[in-house]
């Protein structure tokens, strides 16, 4: 039961990533100086400001979906062990996981 969750959080993160990714379909411009960013995706149509935040929201669910790897090893390695965490704790521990990245992008 608790496994389900990081199961569940990390097949929606991914899934929003996906779904994100594809919106923008970003392309990247190195120059010597600068990189520019080119949204050619759907967003495009929204406006640059839209393009930016949805590119932002899914660097910043790349680094949950990263580190709910690490968290998904954790568990595993615990339960082997025979102690199961219990879904409180894993809950507590998937907040620890992405309140550095949601206090960035504050």
């Amino acid at each position: 039961e608790t496994y389900s969750v990081l199961l569940f959080n990390s097949a929606v993160t991914d899934f929003v990533v996906s779904v994100i990714d594809a919106s923008t379909m970003i392309r990247m411009v190195v120059d010597q100086v600068s990189i520019v960013y080119i949204y050619s995706g759907p967003c495009s149509a929204l406006s640059e400001n839209a393009c930016f935040f949805l590119y932002s929201l899914m660097l910043h669910l790349t680094m949950h979906s990263i580190a709910l790897i690490a968290v998904s090893f954790w568990f595993r390695s615990t339960a082997v062990s025979g102690d199961t965490p219990t879904l409180l704790k894993i809950l507590i521990i998937c907040l620890l996981v992405i309140s550095p990245s949601l206090a960035l992008a504050v």
